[in-house]
């Protein structure tokens, strides 16, 4: 009797076992698809919901870790390609930045030698060269200006003193021939007089 009840209850034990797998055999097979189709997080809730606790130890199936296994290294591998293609973009970004960076360089270097202008081998911008060749150009014609001025004042002056000296030479000459009237007129008058005194 003890062994028909401990082979009813191993019959009972076995067949709920036995009802539970099969529940669980037909809730995996329609919950199987998480671990095809869903993400990381849903197939691992998948494996942790459907393994079988005893004690401190759980049991899962083999195939589920494998194809979770599978399914992280494709993720991993997946997400390395994209850090690969990533980091390409990156650098041919950042070549492109660089390049970028150089042409503006050059052309600002451009822009700076356009603009610029070499003056007595010192380098200007093109309106201080401006500047400083109309601030040369006022002064050479002041210059100029005061000069002519100058010149024609002393020309002025000149011409003056040119007159002076004639108008002097001309008083001269008529001082000169007015003494010389006079020196004659008194030399006649001492020839006359000598001549009324000899006779």
């Amino acid at each position: 009797m003890k062994n028909l009840l401990i082979k009813i209850l191993v019959l009972f034990f076995l067949s709920i076992h036995l009802s539970a797998q099969d529940s669980i055999q037909k809730t995996t097979n329609m919950n199987i698809q998480v671990l095809d189709k869903g993400n990381l997080m849903e197939q691992k809730q998948f494996i942790i919901e459907n393994s079988f606790v005893k004690g401190s130890f759980i049991s899962t199936k083999t195939d589920w870790l494998n194809k979770f296994h599978t399914h992280i290294l494709d993720s991993v591998n997946k997400l390395k390609t994209e850090l690969t293609v990533a980091k390409q973009q990156a650098t041919t970004i950042l070549n492109e930045n660089n390049a970028l960076k150089s042409e503006v360089s050059q052309n600002e270097e451009m822009l700076l030698k356009k603009d610029t202008i070499s003056f007595l081998g010192i380098p200007m911008s093109k309106i201080a060269y401006k500047s400083i060749m109309w601030i040369l150009v006022i002064l050479l014609a002041a210059g100029l200006g005061y000069y002519v001025y100058k010149f024609k004042n002393s020309h002025v002056l000149t011409k003056a003193a040119i007159q002076r000296y004639e108008e002097l030479e001309e008083e001269y000459k008529e001082s000169r021939s007015r003494s010389l009237e006079r020196e004659q007129l008194l030399n006649r008058k001492l020839f006359d007089e000598q001549k009324k005194n000899n006779k």
